[in-house]
C-alpha cells in the first residue's frame, strides 16, 4: 500500500504543479478591431475637443458713479462699441426731484437770511434809540 499512496501523492503533486505553471504562463493579448479602407485623396480634418476658458484680449471694466434704474440698453453684449457712445440710460426723476429738493433747500435758506437781517436791522435801532435815551437821560437828570 506503500506505493499506492506515493503514485497518488505524486499525481496529486504532478496535477498542482501543472495548475501552477499553466497560472503562470502568460495569457494570449486582446485582440484588436481593425478596419479596412480603400486610399484616396482628399481633405485631411480632424476636430479636437477640449475643455478650457475662452477669454477676451482686452477686457474693458465699466462702471458709474451714479447707481439707478436702468430704462433703456441700446447696446447688447458681444456688441463692438466706439467711444462716447451711450451704454444706456438711468432713469432720471429720481435725480431731477434731488434737483429740486436742493433748489427748495437753498431758496428756504436766501429767507431766513433775508429774515436775520431784517431782524438785524431792527435790533440796531433798537440798540440805537436805547442808547439815545440813555444819553438824554443822563444829560438832563431824572425827571
Amino acid at each position: 500500500m506503500k506505493w499506492v499512496k506515493r503514485i497518488v501523492i505524486a499525481a496529486v503533486g504532478l496535477g498542482a504543479l501543472g495548475i501552477a505553471v499553466a497560472g503562470f504562463r502568460g495569457r494570449p493579448k486582446e485582440a484588436v478591431e481593425v478596419q479596412f479602407a480603400v486610399a484616396k485623396r482628399g481633405p485631411i480634418t480632424r476636430s479636437i475637443t477640449g475643455a478650457g476658458k475662452v477669454e477676451a484680449a482686452t477686457t474693458v471694466k465699466i462702471s458709474s458713479s451714479i447707481s439707478g434704474d436702468l430704462i433703456e440698453r441700446p447696446v447688447r453684449d458681444g456688441d463692438r462699441v466706439a467711444r462716447g457712445q451711450v451704454l444706456g440710460r438711468i432713469d432720471r426723476r429720481r435725480f431731477e426731484a434731488a434737483v429740486r429738493q436742493s433748489q427748495a433747500q437753498e431758496s428756504g435758506a436766501r429767507a431766513e437770511i433775508g429774515v436775520a437781517q431784517v431782524e438785524a436791522a431792527r435790533t440796531e435801532r433798537e440798540q440805537k434809540r436805547v442808547a439815545e435815551l440813555v444819553e438824554a437821560e443822563g444829560v438832563g437828570g431824572r425827571r
